[in-house]
């Protein structure tokens, strides 16, 4: 009963905390909100955009040797083409991944001002994105990349290792989307960590710039 209790007035505690939080927003403290969140978005961008370029200049090298040393049937290029296909569709999804995670970003803060439960259930939406999209793009994406590659290669004479060679072409997609994967894993590490320092540092500078040590 005592725990209970306990838990009761926690509960009561919190709600009333964030009741008077909510009462202090602001128009100012939104406006201030939307400024950070549109920095957010612009650093994203100018990220991206960088991002993109070496990872285009990527497919491009190790496609062409892949069309060069890779395909089963000289002057066919089915294993090229998928790797393209599994490059272009993961960076589609991390481009939506990032675009859904800087509009949730500022949208989480402002609902956490209503509650926790709040805030962590767009936080957890707008992470679920990301996954969504890969799975579902990746799944229709490789479908139709089969339907296609069998409907040009495969006939009604085909014998079974030409469905081999067939699978084999097919598994650059999975090639492609892993490489690619790998380069916005690593980039998008070195990118959060720095915008962490860089954050840490401000907010150093800022706190002994209101410090008089006079």
């Amino acid at each position: 009963m005592v725990s209970g209790e306990a838990e009761d007035d926690s509960l009561k505690l919190i709600k009333k905390d964030e009741k008077d939080e909510k009462d202090k927003i602001t128009a100012k403290h939104i406006e201030s909100l939307l400024s950070v969140s549109q920095k957010i978005r612009d650093g994203a961008d100018v990220f991206l955009k960088q991002e993109f370029i070496y990872i285009f200049m990527f497919i491009f090298i190790f496609g062409t040797l892949i069309a060069l040393a890779c395909e089963p049937v000289n002057g066919v290029f089915y294993t090229t083409f998928a790797f393209l296909i599994g490059g272009c569709t993961s960076v589609l999804c991390g481009f939506i991944g990032m675009k859904v995670a800087t509009e949730a970003n500022y949208r989480t803060t402002y609902e956490t001002f209503h509650g926790l439960g709040h805030g962590f259930k767009l936080a957890y939406y707008g992470g679920c994105v990301l996954g969504f999209s890969l799975v579902s793009l990746s799944v229709i994406i490789l479908t139709l990349t089969i339907i296609i590659f069998k409907a040009i290669k495969i006939t009604p004479q085909s014998k079974l290792s030409d469905y081999l060679i067939l699978y084999e072409c097919i598994a650059g997609y999975g090639l492609g989307g892993s490489a690619v994967a790998l380069f916005c894993r690593v980039g998008g590490g070195i990118f959060t960590k720095t915008a962490d320092v860089g954050a840490d540092l401000v907010s150093k500078v800022l706190y002994y710039h209101c410090i008089d040590f006079s």
